[in-house]
């Protein structure tokens, strides 16, 4: 990466801003099938699952890599 990246500010944003944000670089990214699950009622570990799909265990680990850095 070089000094030129830009990063979104999440430090006030919603669990529905970040979940949003997570799909959108999981798009970038080219991730397949993904699903922004609603599930504060189901559980109290969090309020949003963000589940997707990837062609191979190394795209999936690429995947979930970007989005932890990016957040």
């Amino acid at each position: 990466m070089t000094d030129q990246t830009k990063f979104t500010d999440l430090s006030n944003a919603s669990s529905l801003e970040i979940a949003r944000y997570a799909v959108s670089v999981l798009n970038e990214r080219n991730a397949q099938n993904i699903k922004l699950l609603h599930v504060e009622e189901k559980t109290e570990l969090t309020e949003y699952f963000v589940i997707c799909e990837g062609n191979s265990s190394t795209q999936v680990r690429a995947l979930a890599d970007e989005v932890e850095y990016k957040l």
